[in-house]
C-alpha cells in the first residue's frame, strides 16, 4: 500500500485506540506532553494538540509511540516494505541481461534463418537442370556469403553461451 492508501483506509481513532488513547467527543488527552485534560482534537486523519500547538499526522503517532522513524511506521500501518537500493540495482541488471539475450536470440534466428536460405538456393541450383537468370544470381550471391554468415553464426553461438554461463557463475 501507498502512503495515501494508507491515509484513505486508516483513521486517527483507529490509531490512537491502538496505543490506549481513548477519544472521546472528538478529543483526546495530550499524549506528546501527557496532558491530563482533553486537549488535543482528534480529526479523520490527523490531531492537533492545542496546549503545545503541535500537528500529528497518523505517521507521527505511529512514530512517537512506536519510537521509529518514517519508514518502520509506514510498514506498521500496512504500506509496503521499500526496496533496497542493491534490490533495485540487480532487478535493472537482471532486466538488462534478458534484454541482451532477447537479442542475440534475435541475431541467431536472423542469421540462421539467412544461412538456410543460401543453402537451399545452393541445393536447389544443383538440382535445376537448366536454372533462370534469377537462380544463377541467388547461387552466386549464396557462396559468396554462406561461409560469412556461418561464421557470425558461431560468433553469436558463442556470446550466447558465455553469457550464459557468466549469469550461471554469477547467481
Amino acid at each position: 500500500m501507498t502512503k495515501e492508501d494508507i491515509k484513505a483506509t486508516v483513521t486517527m481513532r483507529s490509531v490512537l485506540s491502538r496505543y490506549g488513547v481513548e477519544v472521546r467527543r472528538g478529543r483526546c488527552r495530550g499524549f506528546c506532553h501527557s496532558g491530563r485534560d482533553l486537549n488535543m482534537g482528534v480529526y479523520k486523519h490527523n490531531c492537533h494538540c492545542f496546549v503545545c500547538d503541535k500537528d500529528y499526522d497518523i505517521f507521527a503517532v505511529v512514530e512517537y509511540f512506536e519510537n521509529c522513524g518514517f519508514k518502520r511506521a509506514f510498514e506498521i500501518l500496512g504500506g509496503d516494505k521499500p526496496v533496497s537500493f542493491a534490490a533495485r540495482r540487480k532487478a535493472v541488471k537482471a532486466k538488462q541481461t534478458c534484454e541482451k539475450e532477447r537479442a542475440i536470440d534475435a541475431e541467431y534466428k536472423r542469421l540462421f534463418d539467412l544461412w538456410c536460405a543460401m543453402d537451399y538456393a545452393i541445393i536447389l541450383y544443383n538440382r535445376t537442370e537448366f536454372p533462370d537468370e534469377a537462380l544463377t544470381g541467388l547461387y552466386i550471391y549464396a557462396l559468396h556469403n554462406i561461409n560469412r554468415v556461418q561464421a557470425e553464426l558461431e560468433e553469436v553461438k558463442d556470446k550466447e553461451w558465455s553469457m550464459k554461463s557468466s549469469a550461471q557463475t554469477s547467481s
